[in-house]
């Protein structure tokens, strides 16, 4: 197969979008339809359907919906096309299919056909997170690798869908190896193997990857002969990330990704409210990379969502910053605590309270917001762990500022005790920084003038 060429691309992304990827609790169908409302809002046209833990897609993928299900997904699939967004829905068959089986072909295309009579005309077959080795007898029989079994089912799959379907079905495919080099065997042979319509999704170097980057999309355009179709895992905090909440705007993307890939999907979390958050970064990215300022963007997603009172959120949101992106929580309390130790090391000790105190204020000012209705009650729910180590925090904040002024053995005592507390509380929000500069405060005032 020849190399796909690049002349005369642009930095549009052809497919913009959000995949529902995650493993954890799957959107309810009115978060969908929002979901769709959203994206067709804010210039993006794609939505792929594969929540992990809806059964039919994965565990329980030879079944056809029952009746009740199947009208569900009709109605969204109804509601995606009134929104002019291609539903792409997503099959995952990889953990028992035996690909040399004709019987799990046909309840493959049944499945397919199922979801064809709802209107949907994209689909995805997902061969992802599946053992690396042939499961099947048979399949070691017939097949010399897993790349060898992994080519043949797809292209009887186009096939047969060109074959049985009267209207034409785009087909996408999540390999086995979806992040890396893009020059691997496995990827390589399978790229150099299919039609370059088949659209192949990839992670980037990393299944989290930190930064995509045009010279990483070309090593694979030129490996495998496709175009990457980018499934960005980000904002997305399940497995082990399920203690972190992402809440930063969307980092690291080269501003000419969109002229050497099939598109962008960004993966979302379980906390569809905070996802959303994100997706307005996410979508200001898509619709001008060259221009596209993070800080303003985040911003500006939090004045839309939640107007005056989004100022007051930035905070909370700026001690949710880590993730594959970004090493560091914290930014605008980082500067508050750099020019506090300065004051400190002048010997100006209310100098440095006033600095604290001016922090805290605005915290105070989140309270308020928060008792006063202005940020909803649903977004407050999914934040709900984060939100009560914010208050340990923000508890922490104003003690050590009463200690500054009128340092005591009992507001040490307290503030070290909230500190053991806010320790105890599993999420990750903010970071060390915090209590390396309170528990030097405790050091070094140290009842000094009691």
């Amino acid at each position: 197969m020849e190399t796909i060429s690049t002349m005369g691309t642009t930095n549009v992304f052809e497919i913009r979008g959000v995949i529902e990827g995650y493993y954890g609790k799957p959107w309810t169908f009115r978060q969908r339809c929002d979901l769709l409302d959203f994206l067709q809002a804010h210039g993006m046209n794609s939505y792929f359907y594969a929540a992990k833990y809806d059964a039919y897609h994965r565990e329980r993928w030879a079944e056809l919906y029952q009746p009740e299900d199947c009208r569900e997904l009709g109605r969204l699939a109804e509601h995606a096309l009134l929104q002019r967004i291609d539903f792409w829905y997503c099959i995952a068959p990889g953990l028992t299919l035996c690909y040399s089986d004709p019987g799990d072909m046909d309840r493959h295309m049944a499945k397919t056909e199922q979801v064809y009579r709802l209107g949907v005309r994209h689909v995805g077959l997902f061969l992802d997170d599946i053992p690396p080795q042939l499961q099947h007898t048979r399949d070691t029989q017939r097949y010399a690798s897993l790349a060898e079994a992994h080519i043949d089912f797809i292209a009887r799959y186009a096939a047969l869908l060109k074959e049985k379907l009267p209207e034409p079905v785009q087909l996408c495919v999540c390999p086995w190896q979806y992040c890396g080099t893009g020059e691997e065997a496995y990827i390589t042979a399978l790229g150099r193997s299919l039609p370059p319509e088949i659209k192949l999704l990839w992670t980037g170097p990393q299944v989290c990857s930190k930064t995509l980057e045009t010279e990483q999309t070309e090593r694979f355009l030129k490996a495998t002969g496709h175009r990457p179709l980018y499934w960005d895992n980000y904002p997305v905090n399940d497995a082990g990330m399920y203690r972190e909440m992402h809440l930063g705007p969307l980092l690291g993307r080269d501003a000419t990704l969109g002229g050497y890939s099939d598109g962008y999907l960004s993966n979302g979390m379980e906390y569809y409210e905070c996802t959303k958050i994100v997706l307005y970064t996410v979508a200001d990215y898509l619709c001008d990379p060259a221009h596209y300022n993070p800080e303003v963007s985040l911003r500006a997603a939090l004045e839309s969502e939640l107007k005056d009172a989004g100022a007051s959120l930035l905070l909370l949101v700026d001690n949710t910053r880590h993730s594959c992106l970004q090493e560091a929580n914290s930014r605008i309390l980082h500067s508050v605590l750099f020019e506090m130790r300065k004051a400190l090391v002048k010997g100006c000790r209310e100098e440095a309270a006033d600095l604290l105190a001016a922090y805290v204020l605005r915290l105070d000012t989140l309270e308020g917001d928060i008792a006063l209705g202005r940020i909803p009650e649903k977004l407050l729910g999914e934040l709900e762990p984060w939100l009560r180590r914010h208050r340990g925090m923000h508890r922490v904040l104003h003690l050590t500022v009463q200690y500054l002024r009128n340092p005591s053995p009992s507001l040490s005592r307290w503030i070290r005790d909230e500190l053991d507390a806010m320790k105890a509380m599993t999420v990750d929000y903010g970071d060390c920084d915090m209590e390396l500069a309170v528990g030097e405060i405790l050091r070094n005032v140290a009842f000094a003038h009691v």
